[in-house]
């Protein structure tokens, strides 16, 4: 999957890194009728006893199920549209079958929900080289070390989804409830 699309999930669901890559399928709803996706964090620095935080998102666009290039600004900043296109391209979940349902879990039970382009399981590391590689204005594929390490790691995509939601008039408290933060 492309690394863009997995960093724009995790900054809109104001995931952790570890939280976005220990994300199994099992643990991704969806309802295609009342469109809403859902998530259970079971992996958080916030939740030592790992009892798991359900987090469910609805539509904020009101587009179709149409995943077009050109509609990628608008549908990229909708946590529902991100899920579905993740539930329709990668686990290859029929559009109508989504459309019907009015309550379902992903199927693949403990694969990984967000997955490398070879359908393994994310890394810490390749997404924080992915990162460091997108500021400098090189392909994903370029091995080119970056200037500043310590600029850039997986909580740089937690800190990008709370200035997003910040710019766009979120109450402070509400993003905090969100974010499941401490502060």
């Amino acid at each position: 999957m492309h690394p863009l699309l997995v960093l724009a999930a995790g900054a809109l669901l104001l995931l952790r890194g570890a939280e976005l890559i220990h994300l199994n399928a099992k643990g991704v709803s969806y309802s295609g009728i009342h469109r809403w996706g859902g998530v259970r964090v079971s992996c958080s620095k916030t939740d030592p006893q790992a009892r798991g935080t359900r987090i469910r998102w609805h539509c904020v666009c009101g587009l179709a199920h149409l995943y077009l290039v050109e509609e990628a600004p608008l549908w990229c900043q909708c946590v529902y549209h991100v899920f579905m296109f993740f539930i329709l391209s990668v686990h290859m979940v029929d559009l109508k079958e989504v459309e019907l349902t009015s309550h379902a879990l992903v199927p693949g039970g403990d694969a990984p929900f967000f997955t490398t382009y070879a359908r393994q399981r994310l890394g810490a590391q390749p997404l924080t080289n992915f990162l460091r590689n997108h500021e400098r204005g090189h392909e994903p594929s370029d091995q080119h070390p970056a200037e500043n390490p310590a600029d850039f790691s997986t909580h740089s995509m937690r800190r990008t989804g709370i200035q997003h939601y910040v710019q766009r008039g979120m109450p402070e408290s509400l993003i905090s409830r969100l974010a499941r933060g401490k502060s």
